[in-house]
Parts: structure tokens; C-alpha cells; sequence
């Protein structure tokens, strides 16, 4: 037997004897060529007489699948956090004391080092101990951070608040000015509006003239109030209707259509003469606004002319 012979006859050795030939011969022809046919592959339990259901071979959905369940991955302990009880601060603590991170506090629990987390040095124990001296160290360079950031959160806290209460202010005072204007209207004090306030004819009605004028006077009389009240004199501060009747009092008989006139010549005076009274130096910054114009204080006017 030669090499080749040899190396055939190991190739096909163990071939299952039960495999039908490559050549078949059958009644509809001889020597026809056929596919070798692979039985399928019996479970044990099926019937193999039953035929096979096509739609096995159709493949599986997604949801035919057990997620496998992956090992939970440990999470690292998180140190002990001490909660402070807000109930009975006052909005400024609170607010305070909310926004601050914790820290964390290194120390001794017997033989043993526990992390605690804190927001203030008022909540370790009195005789607390440091693990090291290097964790005493670090805890009073956080603690000195800490410090830092409840000032700016305080700071920031009280700007909040100034801004509310000014927006608060702004918004009441400019209630009390529509309600004044239009009781004055209603009185017949003032003349009611003929045109529309979105008209371009609104800054030429005789009743915007006067009672911007009225505003004009109302607005000089309470920044000369501020500048004295931040002098050191008590505060005072005027709404509409009384800087009518002031005004009244001082032009007796005098139109407002005349004073606004005046009023006008006299600006345009200003602009070619230095300005006279209180030296900048010796004022403080307004804190409050002392008035807005007579378009933005009517324009949500809804009284009954």
C-alpha cells in the first residue's frame, strides 16, 4: 500500500457506518446523484416518527433569555455621617447648614480608626482622638474651608434676601401707585385717560403729563429722603396720593402742565451748569429704587375709569 493509500484510508476511518452511500439508486432513476442525508438529531422524550414542527428552526426573541445575573460588585463603606437637626434653626442657619458639604473626621473608636462625616466641629464627641496627628491636621485645614463656605453661603443667603424684600417693595409700591392714580381719577383730582396706553399718542394726553408730573415730584421727594435717611435721619417714604396733596400745597392754583414745562427748562439748564447739593463722597448707595416710570405703573391697570 502506498503513502497516499495509507493516508486515505486513515482519513476515512471511523466514518459512521450508517451514513447512506453519496450514489443512490431508486425506481425514478439510476446511479441519480443525492445528497448525503444527516439524521436529525432525536431528544430523548420526542417521538421520532412525529414529524418536526418548522417553526422550531424560526430562531428566539429576545425576551426567551434568562438575564444571567451578573455578581454584585461590593460597594465601598461610606463613613458614619452625623445629621444635624435643622428643625429649630432659623431660615439663615438652615439655609446654612443644608448647603454645606460634610467633612470627614478621622478617629479613634477604641482599638479600631472610624471616618466620620460632619459638617461643624461642634459635632464630634468631647474627647474625641485623632487617629494620627497627620488626620488632626487635615481635619483643621477642612474645618478652616468649611468656615470659609458658610460665609459665602451667609453672604449669599442675605442677597437672596435683600433682592426679595426690594422686589417685594417695588411690586407693593407699585400697586399703591395705580390704586392711588385711579381713586384720584375717580375722584375727579385727576383727569381720566383719553388715549390708549399702547397709542402713540399716550405721552401727549393731558392726564399722563399730569400725572407724570405728580410722579416726577413723588420720585424727587423720596431719593432726597434716602439720601437722608442713609445720613443718619429716620426713614421716610411717600406714596402717590400724598405727593399729590404735597404737591398741591406747594403750586397752589399752579397746573401740572405748567410745572412740567418749567421742569423741562430747567434740565435742559443743568446740562450747561455744575451740579449743586451733597457730594458723592458724602452719600451712601441707594438701597432702595425710588420709582419707575408712569408707562410700566399703568400698564397693568384694570380699575374702572
Amino acid at each position: 500500500m502506498s503513502t497516499t493509500d495509507d493516508a486515505v484510508a486513515k482519513a476515512t476511518d471511523g466514518l459512521d457506518d450508517d451514513l447512506a452511500p453519496a450514489e443512490v439508486v431508486d425506481e425514478k432513476g439510476a446511479g441519480e446523484h443525492q445528497e448525503p442525508k444527516t439524521p436529525e438529531k432525536v431528544e430523548e422524550g420526542d417521538d421520532p416518527t412525529k414529524e418536526k414542527d418548522p417553526k422550531d428552526d424560526e430562531g428566539y426573541t429576545a425576551d426567551d433569555l434568562e438575564a444571567e445575573e451578573e455578581p454584585e460588585t461590593p460597594k465601598p463603606k461610606k463613613p458614619e455621617a452625623n445629621e444635624i437637626d435643622t428643625s429649630g434653626l432659623d431660615p439663615e442657619a438652615k439655609y446654612i447648614v443644608d448647603n454645606l458639604p460634610y467633612i470627614v473626621a478621622r478617629v479613634k473608636d477604641g482599638d479600631n480608626v472610624k471616618e466620620l462625616q460632619i459638617k461643624s466641629w461642634t459635632q464630634l464627641p468631647d474627647d474625641v482622638q485623632f487617629a494620627t496627628k497627620r488626620d488632626e491636621m487635615a481635619f483643621m485645614n477642612s474645618l478652616t474651608a468649611q468656615e470659609n463656605r458658610a460665609l459665602k453661603l451667609q453672604e449669599k443667603f442675605q442677597q437672596s434676601q435683600q433682592q426679595t424684600q426690594a422686589k417685594d417693595f417695588e411690586e407693593r409700591e407699585n400697586t399703591g401707585i395705580r390704586e392711588d392714580i385711579a381713586e384720584l381719577q375717580r375722584d375727579g383730582d385727576l383727569p381720566k385717560f383719553k388715549a390708549k396706553i399702547d397709542s402713540p399718542e399716550f405721552d401727549k394726553d393731558p392726564a399722563t403729563k399730569e400725572v407724570q408730573t405728580v410722579m416726577d415730584f413723588m420720585n424727587e421727594r423720596n431719593e432726597q429722603f434716602l439720601k437722608e435717611y442713609n445720613q443718619g435721619r429716620p426713614f421716610k417714604h411717600i406714596g402717590f396720593k400724598e405727593a399729590f396733596y404735597m404737591y398741591q400745597r406747594k403750586n397752589p392754583g399752579r397746573s401740572t402742565e405748567q410745572e412740567q414745562e418749567d421742569k423741562t427748562r430747567k434740565e435742559v439748564a443743568d446740562k450747561f451748569s455744575p451740579n449743586r447739593g451733597l457730594s458723592s463722597s458724602e452719600l451712601k448707595k441707594p438701597t432702595i429704587k425710588s420709582g419707575v416710570g408712569i408707562e410700566q405703573i399703568l400698564e397693568r391697570i384694570d380699575a374702572e375709569w
